[in-house]
C-alpha cells in the first residue's frame, strides 16, 4: 500500500491542494505585515467598494481567518479532504483539464448564488430593487467576506453522486452506509433548511454549496455520463 502523499494524487487534484495549503500559509504571512490577504481575495458583496472582479474566482483559494490558524487549519482540511477522496475518481474520468474547468465552475457558480441571494435579501429590507445600497448598510457589509472552496468541492461531491448513485459511503455519526445518492439528497436537503432558516450564529454560506451542487449538476446534465459505468 502506498503512503499518502501529494504525489500520489491525481494531477489537478494535487496542484489544487498545493495551491491552497500555499495560499494559507501566505494570508498568514501577510497579516504580520497587517495586511489581511482575505480582503483582496476573499468574495465581498458585489455593492461594496471592497468587491472587485476577480474575488469570485479568488475566494475559493482561501480558507478560515488570517487572525486563527486553527479555524483555517480545520476549513483547510475539511475542503481539500473531502476533494482529496472524491476528486481524482472525476478526473480520471474526464481528464485534468476537463476537471478543472469544472471545478472553477462549480466555484463561481458558489459565488453567483451567494451574492445572488445576498442581493435579494438586502433589497427586500430595504423596499427597493435599485442597484444601491443605502449608505448605512455598507460598514458591516464591507467588513464581511465569503472564503473557502466548499462551493466548488460541493460540486465535485455532487458529480460523484450523479455519475455513481449506487456506490455505498460511510458517514460520520451513521452507522449504516448509504448510497451517493440519498447522501446528497440528504445533505441539499440540510443545506436548504440552514440557509432559509438562517440561524442566529450561523456564518456558513450555505447558498454557496447549494450554488456549486446546482452548477454541477447542470455541467453533468450538459456533458452526460461516461460510457462506461461499472458502478451504476
Amino acid at each position: 500500500m502506498s503512503s499518502f502523499g501529494l504525489n500520489n494524487i491525481s494531477p489537478a487534484v494535487r496542484n489544487i491542494i498545493a495551491i491552497n495549503i500555499a495560499m494559507a500559509v501566505l494570508q498568514h504571512l501577510f497579516i504580520l505585515f497587517n495586511f489581511d490577504l482575505a480582503n483582496v481575495l476573499g468574495l465581498h458583496y458585489w455593492e461594496t467598494p471592497r468587491f472587485k472582479v476577480w474575488q469570485p474566482l479568488t475566494h475559493i483559494f482561501m480558507h478560515g481567518s488570517a487572525t486563527d490558524p486553527s479555524l483555517t487549519l480545520r476549513h483547510l482540511f475539511f475542503n481539500m479532504f473531502g476533494l482529496y477522496m472524491f476528486g481524482p475518481v472525476l478526473e480520471d474520468i474526464w481528464g485534468s483539464r476537463r476537471f478543472m474547468l469544472f471545478y472553477l465552475i462549480c466555484g463561481l457558480g458558489a459565488a453567483f448564488c451567494q451574492l445572488a441571494v445576498l442581493t435579494v435579501d438586502f433589497h427586500t429590507l430595504t423596499g427597493s430593487f435599485i442597484p444601491v445600497l443605502p449608505a448605512s448598510y455598507l460598514p458591516a457589509l464591507e467588513l464581511s467576506n465569503m472564503v473557502g472552496a466548499s462551493g466548488a468541492v460541493m460540486g465535485v461531491l455532487m458529480g460523484f453522486a450523479y455519475i455513481y448513485p449506487n456506490v455505498e459511503l460511510y458517514i460520520m455519526f451513521i452507522p449504516i452506509p448509504v448510497k451517493a445518492k440519498y447522501a446528497i439528497a440528504g445533505y441539499v436537503a440540510l443545506e436548504l433548511f440552514s440557509g432559509f432558516g438562517n440561524f442566529q450564529g450561523d456564518n456558513v454560506a450555505h447558498f454557496a454549496h447549494l450554488g456549486g451542487m446546482l452548477f454541477a449538476f447542470i455541467l453533468l446534465k450538459i456533458w452526460g455520463k461516461p460510457p462506461h459505468n461499472r458502478y451504476y
